[in-house]
C-alpha cells in the first residue's frame, strides 16, 4: 500500500538554553493556505517574541511542496535544522513552528542550529505519528439505483464519498487509496457510473 507518515494534531515542546526560551509547535497542514493560515496565527500569538521560525513539508502526494523560514535568525541557522527534523522523521503535511524568546546571551550559529533542532525533534516526540494511505480524487455521476451500492463499495476498501448532489442524477466526488483506485475505477465503468477523472 503507498502510505505515508504524518502527525495527528497539535503538539507542542519548550526548550531553555542560556535563558533563550524556545516553544515548539508542530501541526498537520496539508496545503499551503492552510501554512500560511498557521503561520500567520502563532505570528500574531507571540507577537512579543524575539523570532518565529518554521518549516513544512505540505501538498503530498498531489503537489508535495516545502519551505523554510529563518525568521531574521542567521541564514541557515533555523529554518533549515527545522526542516531537517522533519525529514529525519520522514513526515509529510507537517509544519514546524519555533517560537523564540531571546534571554540575553547569544548563542552562534552551532548554539541556534542544535537549539532549533532541539525545540523541533521534541515537538514531534511529543506527537502522534500516523501513517495515512496516499489517495486519489474522482469525480463520478450515477444512476440513483447504484447509489447505494457504489457507495458501499467505496468504504470497503477505505475511501470515501464526498458532497453528493442530487439532481436528475447523482454527482459527487469520491476519494479512494491510491494503489486500489486504477482497479476501482475500471469497475465503476463497468458498470456504467459514467465516472470523470479530475475534471
Amino acid at each position: 500500500m503507498k502510505k505515508y507518515k504524518t502527525i495527528k494534531k497539535l503538539s507542542s515542546s519548550e526548550y531553555v538554553v542560556s535563558r533563550s526560551k524556545f516553544l515548539g509547535f508542530a501541526l498537520p497542514a496539508n496545503n499551503t493556505e492552510e501554512i500560511q493560515n498557521l503561520i500567520r496565527k502563532y505570528s500574531s500569538r507571540f507577537s512579543d517574541a524575539t523570532h518565529c521560525c518554521w518549516a513544512y513539508k505540505t501538498g503530498f502526494p498531489e503537489n508535495p511542496q516545502e519551505y523554510y523560514s529563518d525568521a531574521g535568525e542567521p541564514s541557515g541557522s533555523a529554518g533549515r535544522p527545522i526542516l531537517g527534523i522533519i525529514s529525519h522523521f520522514e513526515l509529510q503535511n507537517v509544519i514546524i513552528i519555533v517560537i523564540r524568546y531571546f534571554g540575553g546571551v547569544k548563542l552562534g550559529i552551532r548554539g541556534l542550529i542544535d537549539a532549533y533542532a532541539t525545540s523541533a525533534r521534541m515537538a514531534i516526540e511529543a506527537s502522534e505519528i500516523i501513517e495515512k494511505q496516499q489517495m486519489e480524487m474522482f469525480k463520478l455521476r450515477l444512476p440513483y439505483s447504484l447509489y447505494d451500492t457504489i457507495k458501499h463499495e467505496i468504504e470497503i476498501i477505505g475511501g470515501k464519498l464526498i458532497n453528493p448532489v442530487f439532481e436528475s442524477e447523482i454527482n459527487c466526488e469520491i476519494n479512494v487509496p491510491k494503489d486500489k483506485a486504477k482497479t476501482f475505477v475500471e469497475e465503476l465503468r463497468a458498470k456504467g457510473a459514467g465516472i470523470t477523472v479530475n475534471e
